[in-house]
């Protein structure tokens, strides 16, 4: 039984490039727009590396101008609470922005019942290691994870930076699909939809 869903944060639930697009405008003379990211370390890449990209990240969650990703969002978490899934916010974000997050979260009304952060490239684990059924996540690379997972499930929101992520059942045994937003994820896990 599917009872503990997994949410990303930036990509799916905060619309991070348009957060950090002012500051890479300000500090770079650079424009970036979500379409212009068609891979995922674009910004870091013309930044001059995953550093710069990481501090600029930083900044925009400490200003906290950081739109949602879509409208409703706060509606369609409701809709899990209301069917008693477990919501788990999962995300990687650097330990500067970790209470600008918790603050933007309370904010914007997003209700969730655990939260947890779980550091960058130096930690052995996956998301899919924490007790979690479902994921939504934006990262490319979690639909190659998801092949080591296959009792859990992964809804990748569709963004531009992963539609290289190749999502065929002969090498996803049916545990990944794309989808257009959150809520659109929120309407599959209420139906039942993991196939």
């Amino acid at each position: 039984m599917i009872t503990n869903i997994g949410i990303d944060i930036d990509g799916v639930m905060a619309h991070l490039i348009a957060g950090i697009a002012p500051f890479v405008q300000a500090e770079y003379g650079i424009t970036v727009a979500n379409e212009d990211c068609v891979k995922w370390n674009y910004i870091a890449d013309r930044l001059g590396g995953v550093g710069a990209m990481l501090r600029v990240m930083d900044e925009a969650w400490a200003e906290g101008d950081i739109p949602m990703m879509e409208e409703g969002l706060p509606g369609t978490l409701k809709r899990l609470s209301h069917k008693k899934f477990h919501k788990t916010i999962i995300s990687a974000r650097t330990y500067p922005s970790h209470p600008h997050v918790v603050y933007w979260l309370q904010d914007h009304g997003l209700e969730y019942d655990s939260l947890v952060f779980i550091g960058l490239s130096n930690n052995p684990l996956s998301k899919f290691d924490y007790p979690i059924d479902v994921l939504i996540d934006d990262r490319p690379s979690m639909v190659e994870e998801a092949r080591g997972y296959p009792q859990k499930f992964l809804y990748l929101y569709d963004q531009p930076w992963n539609q290289d992520a190749v999502i065929d059942p002969v090498c996803n045994p049916n545990n990944v699909q794309r989808v257009s937003s959150l809520s659109e994820a929120v309407d599959r896990i209420l139906v039942g939809v993991y196939a």
